[in-house]
């Protein structure tokens, strides 16, 4: 007896079969959704590649756009050399700031960001005040090392946030700010207050571009350098970041010519205010103190009368 039913129809609990044309359209929504994906990891290929390219580039020395790389950091110490100043140069100027440590400095002592050569930690172990440093230059740190400065190689804001809260008197950080953008700037700050006892002190000195000479030239001598900072901004920026009696302080003033300087005339204000722009400090310092609960904090001490 035939399987098939006299009428063509298939016998009872055997189906019929898909339907071709139904069949045709699910392989062509198939077809289209691997076409897609196929197109995609394409695409997510490309990036990659391109992203390993940019990386293989910046290892061959291709500077991230901001004047940074092995080739400069090849020749960075004979560049502060010549555009810093000699030790002892910068040694004289940085002596202005012991006072403000030799008062502030107890057992947290001082950490210094982005130290450098060391010259601020040598002035500091000479008046017998704990310190240490941190900078990204494995040379500089070698060289400090050798000399018996207490260095070590890393990245200033990873640094601040593997120390304890409450742990440190004073963070320094000089010409440390302009070499940073905006967000990692504040991000610094913060991790400063997080890490300074209370009443402790964050001071950042920075190139001044009040003055024009600093402001037009001189600031772009470093290719590291970011964009020159106001003294306004910086004072702003370490306030709303919840330090307190935040002061500003004019830095090495340049030398002005003789022929600027004495005689009376009739252009002696003239005169004054080109003297102050093209020739006043070249620097600027911000100083900022970690609130003390209940205290108000007057150069890192509580105010008379305070509770």
């Amino acid at each position: 007896m035939s399987a098939q039913a006299a009428d063509g129809a298939p016998p009872p609990g055997r189906d019929a079969g898909p339907d071709p044309d139904r069949r045709v359209a699910d392989l062509a929504r198939s077809v289209h959704e691997l076409t897609r994906l196929l197109r995609d990891t394409s695409d997510r290929l490309q990036a990659v590649e391109s992203e390993l390219h940019r990386l293989r580039e910046r290892g061959r020395g291709e500077p991230d756009g901001d004047g940074a790389g092995p080739r400069f950091a090849a020749v960075y110490a004979d560049f502060a050399d010549r555009f810093r100043g000699s030790p002892a140069e910068v040694s004289a100027k940085l002596a202005g700031y012991l006072p403000d440590v030799e008062r502030l400095a107890g057992g947290g002592g001082v950490l210094d960001l982005g130290c450098g050569r060391g010259e601020w930690l040598e002035l500091l172990r000479a008046a017998g005040v704990p310190a240490r440093g941190v900078d990204a230059s494995a040379t500089f740190v070698a060289s400090g090392r050798a000399r018996g400065l207490a260095m070590e190689v890393g990245d200033a804001l990873a640094h601040l946030r593997s120390l304890p809260p409450d742990s440190v008197d004073v963070v320094t950080a000089f010409h440390l700010a302009e070499h940073l953008p905006t967000e990692a700037l504040l991000a610094l700050m913060e991790a400063a207050r997080e890490a300074l006892r209370p009443g402790g002190c964050l001071l950042l000195e920075t190139p001044n571009p009040t003055n024009l000479v600093m402001a037009a030239c001189d600031f772009h001598n470093d290719p590291t350098h970011r964009v020159p900072l106001p003294p306004a901004l910086t004072e702003f920026l370490m306030s709303a970041q919840g330090f307190v009696d935040v002061e500003v302080r004019p830095r090495n003033p340049a030398t002005p010519p003789p022929a600027l300087t004495g005689g009376a005339d009739g252009c002696a204000g003239l005169r004054d205010l080109v003297t102050q722009r093209l020739f006043g400090p070249q620097d600027y310092a911000v100083l900022g103190y970690k609130a003390v609960l209940g205290y108000e904090v007057r150069g890192g001490e509580p105010a008379a009368g305070a509770r």
